[in-house]
């Protein structure tokens, strides 16, 4: 799984690039369903640990968002990643936003990163090079948390 977390502050582009990025090797999931709720919830668990700012979790998956506010997944093996997810929402402002695939690069080319190199690692401050562009592609200045 792969995730970066930034926001938009006075200059969206500079603190996304330096707040962290992160991807993990997970070894026993048997569906993309559930890399999803894992990142989502791996990413909000150090957003807690590394910052006390409003979050928005974005991802191209609208099942994985859903299961963030509603309880679809509550009765389903994987629900206690969701229930998981709903807890961490009770402890920060985390704002679940659907984007398109293609915005989407960043996250999917950490998983990739940790699939192939079977590596998990974590990039405090300074993302790894191999997604600089991927970073200020993904960027969207008009996100916001209301």
């Amino acid at each position: 799984s792969g995730r970066a977390l930034g926001g938009s502050r006075h200059d969206p582009i500079t603190w996304a690039l330096s707040f962290f990025s992160s991807c993990q090797l997970l070894f026993y999931c048997n569906n993309a369903l559930r890399a999803e709720i894992q990142a989502i919830k791996i990413g909000m668990s150090m957003a807690i640990e590394w910052s006390n700012l409003p979050v928005l979790v974005q991802s191209d998956s609208l099942v994985t968002l859903s299961s963030m506010i509603f309880a679809p997944l509550d009765k389903s093996p994987n629900g206690q990643l969701a229930r998981d997810i709903k807890n961490y929402m009770l402890q920060r402002e985390f704002k679940p936003v659907k984007i398109l695939r293609s915005q989407n690069m960043v996250s999917h080319c950490l998983a990739n990163y940790a699939r192939t190199a079977r590596s998990t690692a974590c990039w405090l401050q300074r993302s790894p090079p191999f997604i600089h562009n991927l970073v200020l592609a993904d960027c969207n200045l008009h996100v916001t948390l209301e």
